[in-house]
């Protein structure tokens, strides 16, 4: 065949078969990735109700609608982005409106309806607290949908699978954070888990445009968002210029500071205390009797198991990561409930990641 009929040929363009093939697979792309919309959407409505059920019934302080009155103790009262969120909300309505509204609310059955759906009775919660509660819901929904598509951008920037496994393996892992809240839930936690699977995502890609922001925001939603800046240590100690390095550290130390030193001027005189300290009240009975917490034990086991296996062979980035359960775990021994397994979620995202 000559040039010219090639070049004609050419010039025709994809064939009508082609296009059609092109178009059916585009048609299946979109249909997947609007069911997997729908099934988050799901399971993020799932884990938000979950989380409603295990809310502590201390309200007064620690809840979400102390915190956005700012009457809650500290160190609960220093976890601001969701409540400062929630103020910015309400503000275009005066509180009366918002009054009115929860009261409606609950002459509507509202509460009722969440007693069926969670199996547990909510008589600490006023009327007028409603409207905050449940906005206070909406941004959980919102976060577990974050955490859940962020998870899966980490998965899919460290690991090589076949897409169903990054599309489940999120859903799978968010799931089981509903069985780690027996102790309570707060309106920070999802925010939390949501926000550092981000930054660590953030920090695999090397984005610090997007990564200062992101630290700042997580600074003002829990003060452990500072495990952040010891993963930029680990995750790229002689693998950056120290010039580099000397200067991105300070920058992060400079904003984390920033963010601690004014909360907590900000919240100084609220009752409480900085930290609460559990290591003789709670911690060394838990270790010597560890009572009803068997089930959680084995459980650590297999994960542990699973989480060591094939060390070497799993990503560089998350295995060095993983150095944040050190400070974390001393961090909770003394300040924290050993037990609570929820004060170990910035661990969590990483080590469901190597198991």
């Amino acid at each position: 065949m000559g040039s010219r009929s090639i070049s004609a040929m050419e010039g025709l363009g994809p064939t009508p078969l082609l296009e059609g093939s092109q178009r059916t697979r585009s048609t299946r792309g979109h249909a997947w990735r609007a069911g997997l919309f729908l099934v988050y959407t799901v399971v993020a409505l799932v884990v938000a109700v979950g989380a409603l059920s295990a809310t502590s019934g201390q309200e007064e302080k620690d809840g979400i609608a102390s915190l956005v009155r700012g009457t809650a103790h500290r160190p609960y009262i220093y976890r601001q982005l969701v409540p400062a969120f929630i103020r910015v909300l309400q503000s275009p309505w005066p509180e009366e409106q918002w009054d009115r509204l929860g009261q409606r609310m609950a002459d509507a059955g509202v509460v009722h309806y969440l007693e069926r759906a969670t199996n547990i009775r909510y008589g600490w919660w006023r009327p007028q607290d409603l409207p905050v509660v449940v906005l206070g819901g909406l941004i959980n929904i919102f976060s577990v949908l974050g955490f859940l598509y962020a998870f899966r951008a980490l998965l899919k920037n460290q690991l090589r699978a076949p897409d169903v496994f990054y599309d489940a393996v999120p859903a799978v892992t968010i799931y089981a954070t509903v069985f780690m809240n027996q102790f309570g839930v707060y309106s920070y936690d999802y925010p939390q888990l949501a926000l550092f699977t981000t930054g660590l995502w953030l920090l695999a890609r090397r984005s610090w445009t997007l990564f200062y922001p992101l630290l700042t925001i997580a600074m003002i939603n829990k003060e452990t968002s500072v495990l952040l800046i010891v993963v930029f240590i680990v995750a790229y100690w002689r693998k950056m210029r120290v010039r580099a390095t000397a200067t991105h550290l300070a920058w992060q130390c400079a904003l984390a500071g920033a963010v601690i030193v004014v909360v907590r001027s900000l919240f100084a005189g609220s009752p409480g205390q900085g930290v609460e300290r559990h290591l003789f009240d709670h911690n060394i009975g838990f270790l010597l009797n560890p009572s009803d917490d068997y089930g959680v034990l084995a459980a650590i086991v297999v994960f542990g198991g699973l989480f060591a296996r094939d060390w070497h062979q799993k990503p560089d980035f998350l295995r060095r990561a993983s150095i944040i359960f050190c400070p974390l775990v001393i961090l909770t021994f003394l300040f924290g409930w050993i037990n609570e397994l929820r004060d170990f979620y910035e661990f969590y995202v990483i080590a469901a990641a190597l198991c």
